[in-house]
């Protein structure tokens, strides 16, 4: 039987048994992350002033890119 790759939530949570990272999250996931309403993170990725990448009809948030603004706004 094959086994599933871990992925780790942004709540913490894992499933499977490796130890592969999430490349990205949903906007809800990050409204989530950085205490703010859902609305509001979808008003900051529509702004800019949360990166973000369409695929298809979905829009996510590269976690790579959510690290750099963060570290960012750290370094202010």
């Amino acid at each position: 039987m094959a086994t599933r790759p871990t992925t780790t939530d942004p709540l913490g949570s894992t499933e499977g048994g490796g130890a592969m990272e999430r490349m990205t999250y949903s906007v809800s996931e990050v409204a989530h992350l950085l205490g703010i309403s859902r609305a509001s993170a979808y008003t900051h990725v529509r702004t800019g002033e949360i990166p973000s990448i369409t695929i298809g009809s979905r829009i996510v948030v590269p976690r790579r890119a959510l690290e750099a603004m963060l570290e960012v706004e750290r370094a202010s």
